[in-house]
C-alpha cells in the first residue's frame, strides 16, 4: 500500500515530465528525420507553407484534392503546421520535436483519464498500462509521420473533452457540456477517429459510477457535436468526390454481408497479433496482404468466435471485474470503427488505425501481468517478464524509427515484406519512376536513372500480377515501355490492358491512339481519340495529337479547331502555337500567323529558321525595331 501511494505521489507531481522524458528517450532519434510518406497532405505543401495567413484557406478547403477528386476535412493539424512554418520555417527538426512532446503529453493525459476511474482500474494497473502504451512499437507510425500529427491531436482533444464530461458528471453542472462538445468537435476536425469517443466517453463515465441519465446526456452531446463536425464540410465546401478501388480493399468490390464479416474477423485477428507481436510494421497493407476468405474458413470463424466471447464476457461480467472488462470494451469500441464490419477501410488495416484501441489492449495486458505477479508461483517470472517486455518494446521502437527517416528509407525497409500488396508496390514503383524523371529532366542520363526505371518496371509488373485490374499501373508500365525502352509492342499491350480493366480511363485510351498515330494507323488512332474526347472533350494531350494527325491529312480546318481548344487551355503551348501559325501561313495570312509564332518564339528560341523568317518579314515591312530584335535572338 505504501509503495502504491509513493508511486501515485511521484506520478502526480512528475507524471508529465516522466512521460515527455521517456518519449524523447524512445523517439529522440526521429528529430533529424526529413519529410516522409504522405506528409504532403498535412505539412509539406504550398498552402501550409504560406504560414498563418493561409489558415482561412485551410479551413475552407478539402484535406485532399486534385483534378479528379477532393475529399476529407481535417484542417486542425494543417493549421498548426502553418503556425509552425511562420515560427520555424521549413524546419523538420522542430516539427518532429513537437510530435514527440505531443506524444508525451498524450500519455500523461491518458494516465490522468485512468486515475479518474481508479475505483475500477487500480493506479498500479494504470501506470503500467500507460508505460506499455508509451513504449509500444505500433505507435511509431503516428509519432514518426508528421502527417499523423492529426492522430495525436485527435486523441489529446478527445481526452480533454472527456475531462469536461467528468466535471459535468461530478459537479452536475450542465455548463461543462459546452466546452466538452467544442473539444470533441475540434478533435473530429483533427481526424475522424474522434467518432470512437462517442462510445468511449459513456464507457468512462459508466465505469466511474455516473448515473445512467448523465451517461446518456454525455453520449448525446458528444454524438451531436461529432455529427455537426461531420456535416460541416457539406455546409461550407462544394460536394466532395472520391473514388475507391478494389486494390485499396476487396470490399470496395461490393461484397456482401458474409464477406464483410469475414474480412472484419480477419482484421480483428490481424490487430490482435500486431499488438501482441509488433515485429512486422508496414507503411501500407491493402489488397492482397489479407486475402479475403470464406467466413466459414478456419481463421475468420475462429477469430469471430474468440472476439465474440470476449465482447459478451466483458459486458456480462463487467461488475465482477471492471478492470479487465473496461480494458476489453475500450479496445473493442475503439477498434470497431476500423474493423471493416461497419464500412470498408482504405488499406484494409493500418498501424496508425489501432492507435487509440491499443490503449485498451495495454490496460488488459497490464492487468494480466500484475494479476500473474500476485501469484506466488509466478511472481519471479513476472518480475523478469515485465522489464524484458519493456526492453523488447523499446528496442523495436527505436529500430523502427530508423525506417521512417525519409520516404526512401521507409520504402526500402518495407517493400521486401509487401510482396502481396498491390498499392504498396505501386507507390514504390511510382516513387522510382518520378525520381528517374527528375534525374532525366536535370540532364542526367546516368546509370542511377536506368536502375530506377528498372525498379519501377519490376514493381509495376508486380502490381499487375497481384491485381490485373490495376489500370493506372498498366498505364504507367506502358509509359515506361514507350518512352524509355521504345518498345511500342509491349507499350500497346499495357495500354490495352489498362483500357480492358477500365474502358473509361482516358490517359490509356489516348496513349493507344498516340501509338496508332505514330505508326501511321490513322483510322485506329481516330477511333481512340474520338473515344477520349467523348469522355473528356477538353483532354489536352488528345486535342493536340488529334490536331497533328489531321494536319498530316491536310484537314486544316478541323485541326485548327482542335489547336484553338488547346490554346484556350494553355496560351503558351508551344506545339499548338506553332501549328496554328503554320495553318495561317498556308492561308497566306502572315499577320495572324505571327500572332501565334511570336509567343512561341518568346518561350522557345531553338527554332532558328522560324526566327530568321520572322526577321525577314519585319525587315521587308520596314519595322527595324522588330527585325533587329529577331536578328539578335537568332544570333546573327
Amino acid at each position: 500500500m505504501k509503495n502504491q501511494i509513493a508511486l501515485e505521489n511521484i506520478f502526480q507531481r512528475y507524471g508529465l515530465y516522466i512521460c515527455i522524458l521517456l518519449s524523447f528517450i524512445l523517439y529522440g532519434n526521429t528529430i533529424g528525420h526529413r519529410f516522409s510518406l504522405d506528409d504532403e497532405y498535412v505539412v509539406n505543401n504550398d498552402r501550409v507553407k504560406k504560414g498563418i495567413g493561409s489558415i482561412p484557406e485551410i479551413f475552407t478547403s478539402y484535406y485532399s484534392g486534385n483534378e479528379s477528386e477532393q475529399y476529407g476535412y481535417r484542417p486542425l493539424a494543417r493549421a498548426m503546421f502553418a503556425v509552425e512554418y511562420d515560427l520555424f520555417g521549413k524546419n523538420t527538426r522542430a516539427f518532429h520535436i513537437i510530435n514527440v512532446i505531443l506524444y508525451g503529453i498524450l500519455c500523461w493525459l491518458l494516465l490522468l483519464s485512468l486515475r479518474r476511474i481508479r475505483a475500477a482500474v487500480p493506479f498500479t494497473v494504470s501506470v503500467l498500462a500507460v508505460m506499455l502504451f508509451l513504449f509500444h512499437p505500433v505507435h511509431t507510425e503516428v509519432v514518426n509521420s508528421l502527417k499523423n500529427r492529426e492522430e495525436l491531436l485527435c486523441f489529446i482533444l478527445s481526452l480533454l473533452s472527456l475531462f469536461c464530461f467528468f466535471r459535468f458528471s461530478e459537479r452536475r453542472n450542465g455548463l461543462w457540456l459546452l466546452p466538452a462538445g467544442i473539444l470533441i468537435f475540434a478533435a473530429f476536425l483533427a481526424k475522424e477517429t474522434a467518432m470512437v469517443f462517442v462510445l468511449l466517453i459513456p464507457l468512462y463515465l459508466f465505469t466511474a459510477g455516473a448515473g445512467l441519465p448523465r451517461v446518456m446526456i454525455a453520449a448525446a452531446v458528444s454524438f451531436a457535436f461529432v455529427i455537426f463536425a461531420f456535416k460541416l464540410p457539406g455546409m461550407i465546401l462544394p460536394p466532395a468526390e472520391s473514388h475507391v478501388e478494389v486494390w485499396q480493399n476487396p470490399l470496395f468490390g461490393n461484397k456482401g454481408f458474409w464477406e464483410r464479416l469475414s474480412m472484419g474477423s480477419l482484421t480483428l485477428a490481424h490487430y490482435s497479433l500486431l499488438l501482441l507481436f509488433p515485429l512486422r510494421l508496414l507503411f501500407y497493407y491493402g489488397y492482397n496482404t489479407i486475402p479475403l476468405e470464406s467466413f466459414w474458413s478456419l481463421l475468420p470463424l475462429l477469430s469471430f468466435i474468440i472476439h465474440l466471447i470476449l465482447i459478451l464476457g466483458s459486458i456480462f461480467y463487467f461488475r465482477r471485474n471492471k478492470t479487465l472488462a473496461f480494458g476489453l470494451l475500450f479496445y473493442f469500441f475503439a477498434v470497431s470503427m476500423f474493423s471493416n464490419i461497419y464500412m470498408p477501410i482504405t488499406g484494409i488495416v493500418g498501424d496508425r488505425l489501432v492507435f487509440v484501441a491499443s490503449a485498451g489492449f495495454c490496460i488488459v495486458l497490464a492487468y494480466l501481468l500484475l494479476k500473474l505477479s500476485s501469484l506466488p508461483s509466478a511472481r519471479k517470472v513476472t518480475f523478469i517478464m515485465i522489464p524484458v517486455l519493456f526492453i523488447l518494446y523499446g528496442y523495436r521502437t527505436v529500430e523502427r524509427n530508423n525506417d521512417w527517416k525519409s520516404a526512401e528509407s521507409l520504402f526500402e525497409a518495407d517493400i521486401p515484406h509487401l510482396y502481396h500488396s498491390a498499392k504498396a508496390n505501386d507507390l514504390y514503383a511510382s516513387w522510382n519512376f518520378e525520381k528517374a524523371n527528375m534525374l532525366m529532366a536535370s540532364g542526367k542520363t546516368s546509370s542511377d536513372a536506368t536502375a530506377l526505371i528498372e525498379k519501377a518496371t519490376l514493381h509495376f509488373k508486380r502490381v499487375t500480377e497481384i491485381y490485373p485490374g490495376y489500370y493506372t499501373a498498366w498505364n504507367n508500365l506502358g509509359g515506361i515501355y514507350l518512352n524509355f525502352y521504345k518498345d511500342t509492342a509491349n507499350a500497346l499491350f499495357a495500354f490495352r490492358s489498362a483500357v480492358n480493366a477500365n474502358p473509361d480511363h482516358v490517359p490509356s485510351r489516348h496513349n493507344m491512339g498516340y501509338i496508332m498515330y505514330k505508326a501511321g494507323k490513322n483510322t485506329e488512332a481516330k477511333k481512340e481519340f474520338n473515344a477520349v474526347l467523348e469522355a473528356d472533350s477538353n483532354y489536352l494531350p488528345t486535342l493536340f495529337s488529334y490536331g497533328e494527325l489531321l494536319t498530316t491529312e491536310q484537314n486544316f480546318d478541323s485541326a485548327e479547331i482542335l489547336f484553338l481548344k488547346v490554346y484556350r487551355q494553355d496560351s503558351l503551348h508551344t506545339g499548338a502555337l506553332l501549328n496554328l501559325g503554320s495553318i495561317y501561313i498556308t492561308r497566306t495570312d502572315t499577320p495572324k500567323a505571327l500572332k501565334f509564332f511570336e509567343p512561341a518564339i518568346r518561350k522557345d528560341r531553338s527554332n532558328k529558321a522560324l526566327i530568321m523568317n520572322i526577321y525577314n518579314y519585319y525587315k521587308q515591312k520596314g519595322d527595324t525595331v522588330k527585325s533587329n530584335y529577331y536578328r539578335k535572338i537568332a544570333g546573327q
